[in-house]
């Protein structure tokens, strides 16, 4: 699985941490899983600003 997260002042750590806590704590999906499947994660952290939509 790859992330793609967009924002400004993302860590390696903080996505990790949330990575991390979807995992263990709060995706029922990934416990619903056969045990002896192996899930790897990797993300890429997009630093530049999310773009907002303004109206005239």
């Amino acid at each position: 699985m790859i992330l793609h997260i967009s924002g400004e002042n993302i860590t390696p750590k903080q996505v990790e941490r949330a990575v991390s806590l979807s995992q263990e704590k709060y995706c029922s999906v990934y416990h619903s899983l056969r045990k002896d499947l192996k899930v790897s994660v990797k993300y890429i952290i997009n630093e530049e600003a999310a773009v907002k939509e303004t109206t005239d």
